[in-house]
């Protein structure tokens, strides 16, 4: 008995039963917020997410996304908004081959 609830753990385990959106819906719900959100640290994250989630889906909207959020750190002097900025947007001109 105790063997079998093992593996049926096991098997559960497999499989991804998150319930977060992704992909095209996770963008989208994102994209939603921008208009509401205030210009501080957590607009910057949005913007920052948005970036990372555009990376294979569009990439030049994500470098579009990535530049916005690396404006608003700088505006709000915010050190590690600019880094993960420049992250995200070196991730987009990766999946656009653009290695420059």
């Amino acid at each position: 008995m105790f063997t079998i609830l093992i593996i049926m753990i096991c098997l559960m385990s497999c499989f991804d039963l998150s319930a977060q959106l992704r992909g095209q819906a996770r963008v989208d719900s994102l994209i939603a917020e921008v208009p509401n959100a205030e210009q501080d640290t957590n607009h910057v994250k949005l913007l920052q997410q948005l970036s990372f989630g555009l990376n294979r889906i569009n990439p030049e909207k994500g470098v579009e996304y990535g530049l916005e959020g690396l404006e608003l750190s700088k505006i709000i002097k915010w050190d590690k908004g600019i880094a993960k900025s420049n992250n995200a947007i070196g991730n987009n001109y990766q999946f656009l081959s653009k290695y420059e």
